[in-house]
Formats: structure tokens, sequence, C-alpha cells
């Protein structure tokens, strides 16, 4: 058995062969989107709950909103793209190093599914009015204590979604600065 540090020293022995080993464009393009509204996301439900007013508060969920289905979309796009046409790279690592890449990448994906699900039935059982321009009628309606566990439900959601994500992120960092093995530069924009 071997420890995390060996594992992550093991995959440096397969680094990159070349600088052409890079995702294609769109992938590329479809990642970091997804990853800038996720942290736009996460960090604008965090700071909505420091302000007060109810107006201002009314335009970000709406905007939340708005992005949400953004980000809906962007995933949808990317599931397709990488299985219609995006380039798909040979993994780094050995078996394990490999089993943990996928399995957290399927993670990531899993928690992106919950948390845009939890989010539509937030919206399905309360409803919205989008800025005075159209209003979604809740489909049950009355269902407030239950519509507030989904709003627990997806708050934690996006809280362990941040932490997976943010731990992928020091990990290809550590690809990067320590090991430089190339890993980063795969999902770069040159």
């Amino acid at each position: 058995m071997h420890s995390p540090g060996e594992i992550l020293l093991m995959s440096n022995k397969q680094g990159l062969s070349s600088r052409e080993e890079v995702y294609d464009r769109a992938t590329i393009i479809l990642h970091w989107l997804t990853a800038i509204l996720v942290v736009l996301q996460w960090s604008g439900a965090i700071l909505i709950g420091l302000v007060d007013e109810r107006p201002v508060r009314m335009i970000y969920w709406t905007v939340h909103i708005g992005l949400g289905t953004m980000l809906f979309i962007a995933i949808l796009v990317r599931l397709v793209w990488r299985r219609m046409g995006g380039r798909i790279l040979p993994a780094i690592g050995n078996e394990m190093l490999q089993k943990v890449v996928r399995d957290t990448h399927r993670l990531l994906y899993v928690l992106l599914a919950v948390l845009m699900t939890l989010g539509f039935g937030i919206i399905a059982l309360r409803g919205w009015r989008l800025i005075g321009l159209f209003t979604i009628m809740p489909v049950l309606p009355g269902h407030q204590a239950f519509s507030s566990k989904l709003v627990q439900m997806h708050l934690w959601t996006a809280h362990l979604l941040i932490a997976v994500a943010f731990s992928h992120a020091i990990v290809a960092l550590y690809h990067h600065l320590v090991l430089k093995d190339g890993v980063l530069r795969r999902m770069m924009i040159y």
C-alpha cells in the first residue's frame, strides 16, 4: 500500500510526453466556465446573506437562478461534448491514482446534479418572480416546511461541492508546481 504522497510521486514518472497533449478548446472553455459559475454561485449565496434589503435580495436571487440555469446548460453541453467530440486524454499515474481521479470527477458531477435538482425543486415548490419579467408559479404550493429543508440541503450540497472542487484545484496546483508533470497544462487555454 502506498501513501498519497508516493502515489503522486509515482504519477510524475508518467508525466506529459509533449506540450501537445492538451484538451480541445471547447472542453477547456466548458471546464473553466463551470468552475467560474460554481464559484460565483457559491460566493454570491454566502454574500447575499449579509444583505437585509429585500429588493437587493430579490435581484440577487433572480441572478442566482439565471446563473444556475446557465450552469445546468453548461453541464449538459459539457456531457454531450465529452461523448460526441471532446478530446479524451490518457490518464496520468498508476491505477490507484487514476481511480481516485475518476471517482473525484464523478463526485463533482454527482454533486452538481444534486445541487441543480435541489435548486429546481426549490423553485418548483416556491415559484419565483423574475424581476417583473415573468413569474414561475409554484407546482406544489403550500409546502413551505419541505421547501425550507430543500434550501438547507441545497446549501450543504453547495458547501460540499466547493470543498471537493477546492481539493481538486489544490491537487492540480500541486501537480503543476511541485511534480511539474503537466497535468494542469492539459486544461489551460493558450
